[in-house]
């Protein structure tokens, strides 16, 4: 997910090789830094000394968040910022580098991968509801929240007046609630083309389809 106006095949390859090298060194990233506070040493950004090789760090157990606790923090403390119509979905990364530098989501990136820093990428949201909030601000996650209880009260009436359903309502009413809930924990669904979305997407059509013109049981 990368929040910037330039796209390139090179890009695309460099952020699927190092967005897992990333999401195993960022815990560690955060121990360390506590470790050093706990021992009343001075926290410094030492971006641009010599770091270990990314592939000699290891992911430090204990924490099921994997981080998400402070790449989510870090994105809320912007709220006010965010506003009601957001930073846009392709230029977030670069309006929160210039405002929010020293923030762990610009840091971790600007340290381990300068390259990807320069073309507006910020460590990713790891949440498609968080992320259509950055990008849209109020008024594009209260729209969201509008779609997604009219969605729900659609497809719920279906289920309450409907005698039986269709292994086509079923099988697409499992889709999108893993999809939803998965949603919660990563970036696919929203401003992405990609297996993951168009499966998504299909589904609830199909879902809306079946329980919009079903007819009326009595």
């Amino acid at each position: 997910t990368l929040s910037t106006d330039k796209s390139s095949g090179k890009t695309a390859v460099n952020i699927a090789l190092k967005e897992g090298e990333t999401a195993a060194f960022i815990f560690a990233e955060k121990e360390e830094y506590k470790e050093k506070e706990a021992a009343g040493e001075k926290v410094e950004d030492t971006e641009n000394t010599q770091e270990e090789g990314l592939l000699d760090r290891r992911y430090k157990g204990g924490e099921l968040s994997n981080g998400r606790r402070d790449i989510w923090s870090n994105y809320l403390s912007m709220a006010g910022e965010i506003g009601l119509i957001g930073f846009s979905p392709e230029n977030a990364g670069f309006v929160i580098q210039k405002i929010h530098p020293e923030l762990y989501i610009c840091r971790i990136i600007r340290r381990h991968q300068p390259d990807l820093y320069k073309t507006g990428y910020v460590y990713h949201t790891h949440s498609g509801y968080l992320r259509v909030f950055v990008a849209t601000g109020f008024l594009g996650l209260a729209l969201l929240i509008i779609f997604i209880i009219r969605c729900a009260h659609a497809v719920f009436r279906q289920i309450m007046r409907s005698r039986s359903l269709s292994l086509e309502f079923l099988f697409s009413l499992l889709i999108v609630v893993a999809g939803a809930v998965t949603a919660m924990f990563d970036n696919e669904l929203f401003f992405n083309m990609n297996p993951e979305s168009l499966i998504f997407w299909a589904a609830l059509a199909i879902l809306l389809k079946n329980a919009l013109t079903a007819p009326k049981v009595h």
